[in-house]
């Protein structure tokens, strides 16, 4: 009885095992760190993002508590633009920045290979991934990891006026 009984705790032990692997193993599309999409190919992106553009949303997560290089700690929500918001990028490299009725301060930002975008912001941000440029629609992508571990992922989507 106790070689059965022995037997049958092993076995439920493997198999507990085995779905705690499968389950660690499954990608969860629920996630909120996703990659950016592929690259895209932009002929011109100075010419096409250089406008008024309507500001949309901007969602941010932290996952593992993420601080920035300064200390501060990005809090997580989804912002939803009101009337009257926008992200307006000039010729001269220059961002004009209202959220949610805020004005912030003039950022300035480049383009780089890969569909890279940097906005020289504070605190300072890795290089986003365009993921959208269009006539109608800009999205870009920040995805970094600070030293303790934690992940910042944020999303601004754009559209045009």
């Amino acid at each position: 009885m106790r070689k059965v009984l022995s037997a049958t705790l092993k076995t439920k032990k493997i198999i507990l095992l085995c779905g705690l692997l499968l389950a660690a193993c499954t990608k969860h599309s629920d996630s909120p760190v996703q990659p950016p999409d592929e690259p895209k190919t932009f002929a011109d992106s100075s010419a096409l993002v250089s406008s008024n553009w309507i500001f949309v949303q901007d969602s941010l997560s932290n996952v593992n508590n993420f601080v920035f290089s300064d200390g501060s700690y990005p809090l997580p929500g989804v912002l939803v633009g009101l009337p009257g918001d926008y992200w307006n990028f000039n010729s001269n490299d220059s961002v004009f920045i209202k959220e949610q009725s805020e004005v912030f301060p003039v950022c300035t930002y480049q383009f780089l290979p890969n569909n890279q975008l940097h906005i020289y912001a504070d605190p300072p941000l890795q290089n986003a991934s365009i993921t959208t440029l269009n006539s109608e629609s800009f999205v870009f992508v920040w995805n970094q990891t600070s030293t303790n571990g934690g992940i910042y992922w944020r999303r601004v989507t754009l559209r045009k006026e």
